[in-house]
């Protein structure tokens, strides 16, 4: 699994890959994040009316709503259900 993170206004983001912590900070307009794991990503989203990323090059959905935290585990029997079809 491939993600990549790029936020459309500033966003906190957690993202553990594979069980290993990545990182955990607030990611800008125009930064890019991208990561690949092997059995889950977990991810942690402080504001998901900003947080962008894509699954294997496809674009990803998280419910949206300013201010909304969301917290999600992905991995490749569920991945489906986070990329916009």
């Amino acid at each position: 699994l491939t993600i990549a993170i790029h936020p459309t206004g500033p966003c906190w983001v957690s993202l553990t890959v594979d069980g290993d912590r990545v990182f955990s900070r607030v990611l800008r307009t125009g930064e890019r994040e991208v990561h690949a794991a092997d059995e889950e990503v977990v991810i942690i989203v402080g504001d998901t009316a900003t947080f962008a990323f894509s699954i294997n090059e496809q674009p990803g959905q998280l419910p949206r709503g300013a201010g909304q935290v969301a917290t999600v585990t992905i991995n490749r029997d569920n991945y489906r259900r986070y990329v916009i079809p």
